[in-house]
């Protein structure tokens, strides 16, 4: 299922949100929507159960995270595979990698964020944690899969695992599957034709080859927003497919980005 189609069936369930139709020529017309960057970003943890809430509190038509696997296989939320210091306060594990820890290792490890002089802390959150949340909110979830046990270049044996967990919330056809591996990409591609799927391009991937390949595939792309031209919007447009532009925090930057009509404007702290 191409992205933008989906955009249609949203329009006729949930009339809370701004969407449009798509134009006879396939450009689209509906107005950038805001994605919520790990959730949001303010006096809490991103990637975090706060960071959700606040990004249902401000709006945002999806809320973005970091997917990681524990070493006992539970799906869980971090950005980074390696213990850094700006999240743990755990001095003992930094530069640790967290692939071989369980679980039971991750759940009560202190996390930190410092914002306005202020420190707070949290938890990791659990990946069923959050697909509440967008059942609960009528949200779409934005799931960035990074490299993990069971999901990377060379191992998708936890990618199913990871597709029943969504469909057994009931809001896989408002899930995005975002990621820059292509050899997983491809695997979702082939066994979930239905699947919103999302190429995640970086400023060294975002050359023409790649995006004949996202478009042949009907993958929506994710773009540094420093790089987007109209020339890209208008190919995936062209498709049917969205483009969704990250991450942005200035008011000048997302105005430019509205004019180009990119579909996403992925964001930690615009549109309160």
């Amino acid at each position: 299922m191409k992205i933008l189609r989906a955009f249609v069936v949203i329009l006729v369930c949930f009339q809370s949100y701004s969407v449009a139709q798509i134009t006879q020529n396939g450009e689209p017309t509906k107005s950038t929507e805001w994605i919520g960057h790990m959730g949001a970003k303010g006096p809490f943890v991103q990637n975090t159960t706060e960071a959700f809430h606040e990004g249902v509190r401000r709006g945002y038509y999806g809320l973005e995270i970091d997917l990681r696997v524990s070493s006992d296989g539970v799906f869980y939320i971090c950005h980074d595979d390696v213990f850094k210091p700006y999240l743990f306060t755990d001095r003992s594990l930094h530069g640790k990698r967290m692939g071989g820890y369980s679980w039971d290792q991750l759940k009560d490890l202190e996390i930190k964020n410092r914002w306005e002089k202020r420190d707070y802390s949290s938890t990791l959150a659990r990946l069923e944690g959050y697909l509440q949340v967008i059942q609960d909110n009528d949200v779409w979830a934005v799931i960035e899969l990074k490299w993990t046990n069971g999901i990377n270049n060379h191992d998708t044996a936890n990618v199913a695992r990871l597709v029943d967990l969504v469909k057994s919330y009931g809001v896989y056809d408002r899930t995005i599957f975002f990621t820059s591996m292509k050899p997983v990409l491809t695997y979702l591609y082939k066994e979930y034709p239905d699947a919103n799927l999302m190429f995640l391009a970086g400023s060294k991937t975002i050359d023409q080859e790649n995006i004949d390949w996202a478009i042949k595939h009907n993958f929506s792309i994710g773009i540094p927003h420093t790089i987007i031209t109209a020339d890209i919007v208008s190919q995936f447009h062209r498709a049917g497919l969205a483009v969704n532009a990250y991450t942005v925090n200035s008011e000048k930057d997302a105005e430019r980005l509205r004019r180009l009509k990119v579909d996403f404007i992925t964001t930690d702290i615009l549109g309160r």
